[in-house]
């Protein structure tokens, strides 16, 4: 089969680059929205990176300031009772020097 040749009319190079053109731009444009949405893309992805960092980080001061609070009390706690226990010893202690007939000197001010 012969191919037959297109038919030409006054303007249809003018009309072919317009529509050339149009195809450029809108290749442009597309290209554009690729470029944003790359850049919104690369930026939520490190947000999210860093989000997850900092999370670790807050949470790792929260327990920081936790164990801190936490050993302060076991320390009051701990003295409450070696308090407790040094005076249960030194009234054991005094009971049986008193059961021996003698006292223990206390200065009092």
């Amino acid at each position: 089969m012969q191919r037959s040749k297109p038919v030409l009319y006054s303007g249809y190079n003018i009309d072919r680059k317009i529509i050339q053109e149009r195809k450029h731009e809108d290749s442009l444009e597309y290209s554009k929205k690729m470029e944003a949405l790359g850049r919104i893309t690369s930026w939520h992805e490190s947000h999210q990176k860093f989000q997850v960092s900092n999370l670790n980080k807050r949470n790792e001061q929260q327990i920081k300031k936790e164990l801190i609070e936490a050993n302060g009390e076991l320390k009051v706690r701990r003295r409450e009772r070696l308090k407790e226990l040094y005076s249960q010893e030194m009234a054991a202690y005094e009971k049986e020097l008193n059961d021996k007939g003698l006292a223990i000197y206390k200065d009092r001010l």
